[in-house]
């Protein structure tokens, strides 16, 4: 009889919970708190960050939320909101949104406009089937050695080579600077990145993705003469156009042949562009990254080694994202095993 008392009291409790309680907001529709909770999140995040929150914002939570006041706002509703989702969306999509909705409820929680965050109580993944591992492709070896071959003429093709070689993100090669590259010792320094903007523009950040992403890079005598040679045409380039080169302050590694610097969108479209020129698939630039990391593995690289290249914080990251892919060590193992 004890236990029921305490189980109906737990019971009333929870509901209660369920139903938030009444404060100076508490009946602003859940949009609006959206919007606050967008406001407030701006001056603690990046733009690159923001960006994807508001759009996410617009996108899906704006309009669906419009007119559900913030406290009646439940698990049940939420996991029909994910329902309604996981139809179009991908799982990892879905994560996106609902780290916009989670964040927004704790931020309700911590300024005493509802009692707890509903989202708490929600299974996010729904295992559905629209999935966008069909817009991934991961280049073999043969396909890498005939897209070089293929663009060597390009102007793009030092930027393609080291990103492949290296598997460095879209701003840490745009964001590499003479000044982090030394020809001495034969290595060059990852210190800096290039963002995109909304606008399509972009920013220069003296800082990378996290600590782990400010990493040393050593150069083979490939990549050595690679460099070595896009130094002296720029040299050239400079002499050639006079007062028309464009100077940076920066003084980046990778740029137009006229000085411009590439913006992190310009350099996605050229590359998509130079993929139909030469007839190759539709990718991401950042399929070169995820095809460095392959390549590694499946050439006999440790998950340390690879971790390293990648600027990676953890282990478990390079696991996840890269190991699931390798056919290759699945036969590796087989063979050893055998």
């Amino acid at each position: 009889r004890k236990a029921e008392k305490m189980a109906e009291e737990k019971l009333q409790e929870f509901k209660s919970k369920l139903k938030g309680y009444q404060s100076v907001d508490g009946d602003i529709t859940f949009s609006e708190w959206c919007k606050r909770f967008l406001e407030y999140k701006s001056e603690h995040v990046r733009d690159t960050t923001m960006m994807g929150y508001c759009a996410n914002y617009n996108a899906h939570i704006k309009d669906y939320f419009d007119k559900i006041k913030l406290k009646d706002i439940t698990p049940k509703l939420i996991n029909n909101y994910i329902d309604k989702l996981s139809k179009t969306l991908a799982n990892s999509s879905i994560g996106c949104v609902m780290t916009v909705i989670s964040g927004a409820f704790d931020y309700a929680v911590i300024n005493e406009v509802i009692s707890f965050n509903p989202c708490k109580f929600v299974h996010k993944n729904r295992n559905n089937k629209t999935k966008r591992e069909q817009h991934k492709h991961n280049w073999s070896l043969e396909e890498v050695q005939k897209l070089l071959k293929e663009l060597r003429n390009e102007n793009i093709y030092p930027m393609v080579y080291i990103s492949i070689f290296y598997g460095l993100r879209r701003g840490e090669l745009l964001g590499l600077t003479w000044d982090n590259v030394d020809f001495k010792k034969k290595e060059f320094y990852i210190r800096r990145t290039v963002a995109r903007r909304s606008d399509h523009g972009y920013e220069v950040r003296d800082y990378c993705k996290n600590k782990s992403s400010e990493r040393t890079c050593t150069m083979s005598d490939d990549i050595f003469e690679l460099l070595f040679q896009l130094k002296l045409q720029q040299e050239e380039y400079k002499n050639l156009l006079g007062n028309e080169y464009v100077i940076n302050d920066y003084d980046f590694v990778f740029t137009k042949p006229n000085g411009e610097v590439y913006t992190p969108e310009g350099l996605r479209q050229s590359y998509i562009w130079q993929l139909q020129k030469h007839g190759f698939p539709q990718n991401r630039w950042h399929d070169l990254r995820h095809t460095a990391a392959t390549l590694m593995f499946a050439n006999g690289a440790d998950v340390s080694t690879v971790q390293h290249a990648m600027g990676h914080n953890s282990p478990n990251t390079t696991m996840n994202i890269y190991v699931h892919n390798l056919d290759t060590t699945n036969r590796k193992a087989a063979s050893i095993m055998s």
